[in-house]
C-alpha cells in the first residue's frame, strides 16, 4: 500500500490524492448535470439585427476543413453573443482559424462553438445560462479584415442517422453537425 504524502503550503496540509480524487468527482458531477439538463428550444446567440449566410452550412469547397461546418451570422461589431442554451465552458481560447473562440457543452453532450470573438466573457469550466451573455462579434482569427460575423456550429457526440443523405459531401462527418437553423432542438 502506498501512502498519500502530505504537503504543507502555507501552513495548510494539502494530500495531493484527496485533490485528484476531488477533481474527478467535480468533473463526473458536471457532466452528469449537463447530460441531464432539460431538453427544450435553443435560444438563437445574437438579438439585434443580422444577416444569416443560410447557405454557409456544409458549404463545399471551404479552406482547410473543405466544408463549413456551421453559420456565419454577420452583424454590427461587438454585439453581444448570447448562449442558447445552458451548460459549461468547455473550452475558451484563441486560434489560427477561429480567432478568440468558447465551446459550450450543453444538454445531451453537445457542443456548441462560437467563433471570432472579438471579447469573450465566459472562462473555461464556468457554468453559464441560456440567454446569458458569453462574449461580443468580432473578426478575430482567419476572418480579420472580413465583415464582423459569428462562426456558430454544432457537434454530436453521437451520429443522428435521420440527418444521412449519402449524395452529400462528406456525408459521414455530417452525421455528426446539427444545422443551427433548422435543426432547433439542443
Amino acid at each position: 500500500m502506498i501512502a498519500a504524502t502530505t504537503h504543507t503550503i502555507a501552513g495548510r496540509s494539502r494530500n495531493p490524492i484527496r485533490n485528484r480524487w476531488a477533481k474527478i468527482i467535480a468533473s463526473v458531477v458536471l457532466i452528469t448535470v449537463v447530460i441531464f439538463i432539460p431538453f427544450g428550444r435553443r435560444a438563437f446567440p445574437i438579438r439585434n439585427s443580422y444577416h444569416i449566410d443560410s447557405l454557409s452550412f456544409w458549404y463545399y469547397p471551404w479552406g482547410i476543413s473543405e466544408v463549413h461546418k456551421g453559420i456565419d451570422i454577420f452583424t454590427d461589431s461587438a454585439a453581444s453573443v448570447y448562449s442558447p442554451v445552458s451548460g459549461i465552458v468547455w473550452e475558451q481560447g484563441y486560434g489560427t482559424l477561429g480567432g478568440n473562440y468558447i465551446y459550450i457543452l450543453g444538454p445531451g453532450l453537445r457542443t456548441y462553438y462560437f467563433a471570432h470573438l472579438s471579447a469573450v466573457y465566459a472562462h473555461r469550466y464556468q457554468w453559464v445560462s441560456k440567454n446569458q451573455i458569453i462574449g461580443a462579434v468580432g473578426n478575430t482569427g482567419n476572418a480579420i479584415g472580413k465583415p464582423f460575423h459569428l462562426h456558430y456550429s454544432i457537434h454530436s457526440p453521437l451520429p443522428l442517422l435521420g440527418h444521412y443523405n449519402e449524395r452529400e459531401y462528406k456525408a459521414t462527418e455530417k452525421l455528426f453537425y446539427l444545422d443551427p437553423l433548422s435543426d432547433n432542438t439542443p
